[in-house]
Parts: structure tokens; sequence; C-alpha cells
């Protein structure tokens, strides 16, 4: 059902695009007409987090930011040590709050922060 009323939209689109000039305006609409979520987007961020003090960040994002975190189990290529990775998924807002975290539990930490397009689950 879907899929036929796409084919039956474009076909309008094409139609409209051969009698009239008005390009810009048809191309934005069929882009939202098959894009919705262009017209939706939230600023969700995604931050990884290796440090020898995994354990105190996760717990201090939990209890100040109030946001689930996952431990994912690294090990560094060259050096071989093992430690826990802490991934949370937070709002565009909150990215400061867990940067100013991890950075005062360990300056060294290696951070990794990355555009989320979609997360879905308790809390987004």
């Amino acid at each position: 059902y879907r899929w036929k009323k796409r084919k039956e939209r474009q076909a309008e689109i094409e139609a409209k695009l051969s009698e009239s000039g008005d390009v810009p305006y048809i191309l934005i609409m069929s882009i939202h007409d098959y894009q919705p979520e262009l017209s939706l987007i939230k600023n969700a961020k995604a931050v990884l987090i290796v440090s020898t003090r995994a354990e105190e960040i996760a717990e201090e994002i939990l209890q100040n930011v109030h946001r689930g975190v996952t431990f994912l189990h690294g090990q560094g290529a060259y050096t071989k040590n093992e430690r826990n990775v802490v991934f949370v998924a937070v709002s565009l807002t909150q990215v400061a709050k867990v940067k100013l975290i991890a950075h005062n539990a360990d300056p060294h930490a290696f951070m990794i922060i990355m555009s989320a397009n979609e997360v879905l689950g308790k809390g987004f």
C-alpha cells in the first residue's frame, strides 16, 4: 500500500514538473514526502569513552545526567590492555555535562562524540 501511494505521488509530481516551472517548491515537497524523518531531526549524540576509570565515569553519568550507560569491553591493539568502554546516548544539551564528568574523572580519557541519526527506547 505504501509503495502504491508513493508511485501515485511520484506521478503527480512528474505531471506538475512538466506543466509548471515551479521546480524548487515541488522538489522540497517531494523530499518531505519520501523522507519524513528529515523534518523531525532530533539532536542526539552517541558518546564512547575509553578510560581506566570507566566505572566511576558511568556512575557519575547515571547519577547526574540520568542516562543509561552500557559497558563495551575493549582491548588495545598495541598494548593488549583490556578496559571497559563507556557507551551512552544523550541529547545535544547533555554532551557538555558528559565531557566534564569524563574529564574530571580522567583527564586522559579518550572520547568520541558522534551524531546519532535515530535513537529509540525509553527516554528518547
